[in-house]
Parts: structure tokens; C-alpha cells; sequence
């Protein structure tokens, strides 16, 4: 096995793989809607709503951290990976992956953890 994976070179413990969460307060106010999946809808089809949601996702990741954007559907998680596409510098557009039914989850995980792929939506 240490011919194929060559000898240890660090030791990684769950201390050092401890993940910064971080909640971004804002004063954005929905519309009001009484089903939960016409909020939803109105929230990932709010365009103010998903510029102020890029505009932290590049403020953190001009910062070095590796980002994970939770969406329920495919399309936001598109729509999403097309603005950060369209504002990073052209040389780091295949830092954004989208993760959803039809991705290949472990090229995907692999990339992320070398750092190869920084902000992941899914």
C-alpha cells in the first residue's frame, strides 16, 4: 500500500477539519406567502435576494475559504453557479461546481478537498 500511496506526509485529526460556519445577517424582507413552497419560490426567485447572496459567497471566497451553498432546486443551484461564474476572473471559473442528481459526487468531493473546486452549490 505505501508504494501506491507513498509514505505520510501529515496527520489530519478532527480538530484540524473543524468547518467556520458563518450566518450572514441581512435586512432583506421577503414577500409574504402562506405555503412554505411558495416562499421558497419566492425567495429563489427574488434577483435582489440572489446578488446579495453572491456578493457574500465572493467576499468569502476572496477571502480563501471554501464555500457550500444548500438549494433545493436544480435550477437555483444553476442560476447560482452562472452569477459567480459570470463575476470571478475567467482563469477561476472551474473553482464552482454544481452538485446535484446528475453530478459525479466523488470527482466533485475529491476536487473540493484538494481545493481544486472552492464554492460548491448543492
Amino acid at each position: 500500500m505505501k508504494r501506491i500511496l507513498g509514505p505520510s506526509t501529515a496527520k489530519v485529526s478532527v480538530e484540524t477539519l473543524k468547518p467556520l460556519v458563518t450566518l450572514h445577517q441581512t435586512t432583506y424582507v421577503p414577500k409574504k406567502a402562506f405555503h412554505f413552497v411558495t416562499k421558497m419560490k419566492n425567495l429563489l426567485n427574488d434577483k435582489k435576494r440572489m446578488n446579495m447572496l453572491v456578493d457574500m459567497v465572493l467576499k468569502d471566497y476572496k477571502k480563501g475559504r471554501s464555500i457550500l451553498i444548500p438549494a433545493p432546486y436544480v435550477k437555483t443551484l444553476k442560476t447560482l453557479e452562472k452569477m459567480i461564474c459570470e463575476r470571478l476572473p475567467v482563469n477561476e471559473v472551474s473553482t464552482v461546481a454544481v452538485f446535484d442528481g446528475k453530478s459525479d459526487r466523488d470527482t466533485i468531493r475529491n476536487k473540493a478537498i484538494s481545493g481544486e473546486i472552492r464554492i460548491v452549490t448543492g
